[in-house]
């Protein structure tokens, strides 16, 4: 059988194949997107606490020394200390903001600190 003779057979399963396969990835693709979805509906609301810990008190006044000095060196450290600070109560929003700002720090600091090594 060349290779003329088997594209012209017919087999049913063939018009099912591709329209299965785009069904399946289409299916894929929801399940994935919707995953975000339902975590973050079925995830029970964050109150906010003013109260600040003894080490979330020692984080805030770390940040807040390093950032005014620009020490830039000083971050990791830094970012340990504020994570620590936000694992011994997460509903600081203090903290959980200068944690962000840390890393969002990192972040934009990070190609001029490449360029001046």
């Amino acid at each position: 059988m060349n290779a003329i003779q088997r594209v012209r057979r017919f087999s049913p399963l063939m018009l099912l194949a591709r329209p299965l396969a785009w069904g399946a990835m289409l299916f894929t693709a929801a399940t994935l997107a919707g995953c975000g979805y339902f975590a973050v509906m079925f995830t029970p609301e964050k109150q906010a606490s003013t109260a600040q810990t003894p080490r979330a008190k020692e984080a805030d006044e770390y940040f807040w020394r390093t950032l005014h000095a620009g020490k830039y060196d000083e971050l990791t450290p830094l970012i340990t200390a504020l994570t620590a600070a936000y694992l011994e109560n997460p509903h600081d929003a203090t903290i959980a903001a200068h944690l962000g700002f840390a890393h969002i720090w990192r972040l934009s600091e990070r190609n001029r600190l490449a360029r001046d090594a």
